[in-house]
C-alpha cells in the first residue's frame, strides 16, 4: 500500500541505481560473504537482530530510541536489544541506507539509495513511526548530516551534488558541486563546516555552511568512507577503505596531521570525545579498533564475526552501536 506523505505531496523515487549497488559491493567485500557466522561475544554487550542488512543509524534522545536503516526497512529499537517497530520500505521510502536525526523538527531524515533519476530523502515522525514527508533529489543520496548551526540537512548524491535542505519547508535551498563517488557527510560545529568524503578520488571536500562554497579539498587515502569528529580536539577521522588507514584532519587548517594503520577495509569511525577514543570498523577481520585520539595508538578492541558498517557513538546511552552487515545484527558495547 502506498504511503501518503503528510508534509509534502511530492512524487517518490523508484528503483535502485548502479551507484548504490557499487557501495553495497564495497561494504560486503570480505571473506564473510563466503563463511558468515553469528556475532561472537568478545567484549560485546547486547545485540539486536534487524532481519535485514543494517547500514546507517540515528538516535533520537528525546524518545531514547535507535533507528536503523536496513535497505528493506527502518528498524526502531528501544536503544537496547528490543525492537519496538519496523517501518517497511515503500513507494515513499525505497532502499533506506542512511539516517540523520533532526532535533528542531523531532524527525528522522532517511537517505534512499534507490532511484530512477530522482531519488529522495524520506522524513519519519519518531512519535508515530510514520512517513510524513519526502524530498526529491537529483540522484541517489548516501551521506547525510544535520547542521545544528543553520538548522539544515546536507545530503550528498552520486551525481557529485551536495544538496542543502531547509528542514522546515523540505525544500532544497542550495546545491553545491563536489566530486562524484560520494560516501560520508559530517557536520563540524567547531567550524560550521561540512565534510564530504569523495570515495572515487581519495579526497575530502570541506564546505562552509554560510557561503555554501568549498573552502578546502583534503587528500586522504584510498576510497574514503565514514568519518568521525573529536569535538574536543578539533580532529576529523576518515576511514580509508582500500588503504587500511585512518586519516586525521585538523579542522583548524584542514591539514592531515596523522595517518594511522588500522588493518584491512575500515568503513567508519565513531568518536567518544569525552573519553578521547575513536572506534573504527575493520571489515577484513570483523573487528573494532580502538584509537586513542591523543597518541593515535590503535588497539584491537572487539570481535564480531561479521563485516561491519560505520559505527555510531551515542553520548546519551554511553554505547557504541555497530552494524554487522552480513549477519543482520547491530551489536552494542559501552567503552
Amino acid at each position: 500500500m502506498a504511503v501518503v506523505d503528510s508534509r509534502t505531496n511530492r512524487s517518490p523515487a523508484k528503483g535502485v541505481r548502479a551507484g548504490t549497488l557499487l557501495i553495497l559491493a564495497v561494504l560486503l567485500l570480505s571473506p564473510t560473504l563466503v563463511n558468515a557466522r553469528p556475532a561472537a561475544a568478545q567484549g560485546m554487550g547486547a545485540t539486536v537482530s534487524t532481519g535485514g542488512m543494517p547500514m546507517g543509524m540515528a538516535f533520537d534522545p528525546s524518545e531514547g530510541r535507535l533507528f536503523i536503516a536496513t535497505a528493506s526497512a527502518v528498524i526502531v529499537t528501544d536503544g537496547g536489544a528490543q525492537v519496538v517497530d519496523s517501518i517497511p520500505a515503500s513507494e515513499s521510502m525505497q532502499f533506506p541506507c542512511n539516517l540523520a536525526y533532526v532535533p528542531s523538527m523531532h524527525e528522522v531524515f532517511v537517505a534512499n539509495c534507490g532511484g530512477d533519476g530522482a531519488s529522495s530523502l524520506t522524513i519519519i515522525d519518531p512519535c508515530t513511526d510514520r512517513v510524513v514527508g519526502t524530498v526529491p533529489l537529483k540522484e541517489q543520496p548516501f551521506g547525510i548530516a544535520y547542521d545544528s548551526s543553520t538548522d539544515q540537512v546536507f545530503a550528498a548524491d552520486s551525481s557529485g551534488t551536495l544538496s542543502v535542505i531547509n528542514v522546515q519547508t523540505l525544500q532544497v535551498v542550495k546545491t553545491i558541486e563536489v566530486p562524484s563517488g560520494y560516501y560520508g557527510v559530517l557536520f563540524d560545529p567547531n567550524t560550521n563546516q561540512v565534510y564530504v568524503s569523495n570515495a572515487d578520488n581519495r579526497t575530502v571536500s570541506v564546505i562552509s555552511d554560510r557561503s555554501y562554497s568549498v573552502v578546502a579539498t583534503v587528500s586522504v587515502g584510498g576510497f574514503p568512507m565514514g568519518m568521525g569528529l573529536d569535538t574536543a580536539k578539533g580532529l576529523v577521522f576518515v576511514a580509508n577503505f582500500f588503504d587500511g588507514t585512518v586519516s586525521v584532519i585538523a579542522d583548524g587548517n584542514h591539514s592531515v596531521v596523522r595517518t594511522v594503520n588500522v588493518g584491512w577495509l575500515p568503513s567508519g569511525v565513531a568518536v567518544d570525545s569525552s573519553a578521547g577514543m575513536a572506534y573504527v570498523s575493520n571489515g577484513a577481520n570483523y573487528s573494532m579498533i580502538e584509537l586513542d585520539t591523543s597518541t593515535f595508538a590503535a588497539t584491537p578492541y572487539l570481535s564480531t564475526g561479521s563485516t561491519l558498517g560505520a559505527p555510531l557513538f551515542v553520548p546519551e546511552t554511553g554505547q557504541v552501536y555497530v552494524p554487522c552487515v552480513t549477519t543482520g545484527e547491530v551489536v552494542m558495547f559501552a567503552p
